[in-house]
């Protein structure tokens, strides 16, 4: 009886113990270039394209970028897409709200030219700096892969999105 008491405990202990290797690597994805680059490229569209400061080209270009980044974060760490998605967009909120925290930007959207024009440059320092430090993982994923398994990892990036109720 005991022997069954001890190897119960032990898996319990290990069950628990994969469980927290799980989430700590669920939560070095938000330190993951790639995943930020996209983030970043994100809030750029978002924020920036409405007030005709990115061309429609390049935004659409920076959103079908996202998907690439995301799916090769996923290749990269051996991650699940819906892992990485989750993590991109809480990655992302949190850049958005630091970002405007550190550009001191009011929350009435209430901005000048000169806040938008700072707002822009930390949106482009932070973006060229994950981007630039995630391309050699990024332009790894293209290599050896077909047009088409290309094409399934970004809809099955886009299809959790889907289903988070993102864009």
């Amino acid at each position: 009886m005991q022997l069954q008491t001890v190897l119960k405990r032990a898996s319990i202990g290990l069950l628990a113990g994969m469980a927290m290797i799980s989430q700590v690597q669920a939560a070095d994805l938000s330190k993951n270039d790639n995943l930020m680059c996209a983030a970043y490229m994100d809030i750029a569209v978002e924020d920036l394209y409405p007030l005709k400061a990115i061309p429609y080209e390049k935004a659409k270009q920076m959103l079908g970028s996202r998907f690439m980044r995301l799916a090769s974060v996923s290749v990269s760490t051996n991650q699940p897409i819906s892992t990485v998605v989750d993590s991109f967009i809480e990655s992302r909120n949190q850049a958005r709200v630091d970002l405007i925290k550190t550009s001191q930007l009011n929350a009435m959207r209430l901005y000048t030219e000169r806040e938008i024009y700072a707002y822009a440059q930390s949106i482009d320092k932070k973006t060229s700096q994950h981007c630039l430090k995630g391309n050699a993982s990024y332009e790894a994923l293209t290599n050896g892969r077909t047009v088409e398994q290309l094409t399934a990892m970004a809809v099955e990036v886009s299809n959790e999105f889907k289903k988070r109720g993102e864009k």
